[in-house]
């Protein structure tokens, strides 16, 4: 399978009007998307449930499905009123944050993981899109259960949206 969701370097000729806040990546910040990107198509190779998960969100479109979909686009946002990323699903368009960029490997991968879902077709009104984190291993259940957060891992249980 080829990774095939686009990484803004500057060449999305028709990304909408609305989306303003999303500004190409450059340098170390597209050699570490590019590295996810890969990390990723591999999770989603290796770890069924990431792939269920996503199958059982509204659109039913597993992860390796929209890893392979060469009309969403992941770009820089800012400004943004979320710590990691925020995404549009009407745009296919995914915005990580400075932060997601700078918080290492697996909370940058957890985030995409997340925004993926809602592209997916998961509102911002629950716990969905943060629990594809968890089912594609960036967390540990004990958090879920107990709802008290590991910061040895990226899922947070209190995020909603």
């Amino acid at each position: 399978m080829n990774a095939n969701f686009q990484i803004n370097v500057g060449d999305w000729k028709t990304k909408p009007a609305a989306l303003t806040r999303l500004k190409p990546v450059s340098g170390s910040d597209y050699q570490k998307l590019r590295q996810c990107r890969w990390k990723l198509i591999k999770l989603a190779r290796e770890r069924p449930a990431c792939n269920a998960y996503f199958l059982s969100l509204p659109n039913h479109r597993s992860l390796t499905s929209l890893l392979g979909d060469s009309s969403i686009w992941v770009s820089l946002v800012e400004p943004c009123p979320f710590n990691y990323g925020e995404s549009w699903e009407a745009h296919n368009a995914i915005g990580v944050t400075a932060l997601a960029l700078v918080s290492g490997q697996q909370q940058l991968l957890a985030t995409l993981v997340h925004e993926f879902a809602h592209i997916n077709g998961v509102d911002s009104s629950g716990h969905s899109a943060e629990l594809a984190a968890l089912a594609c291993g960036f967390g540990n259940w004990k958090e879920l259960l107990t709802g008290e957060d590991d910061p040895d891992t990226p899922y947070d249980p209190s995020i909603n949206g």
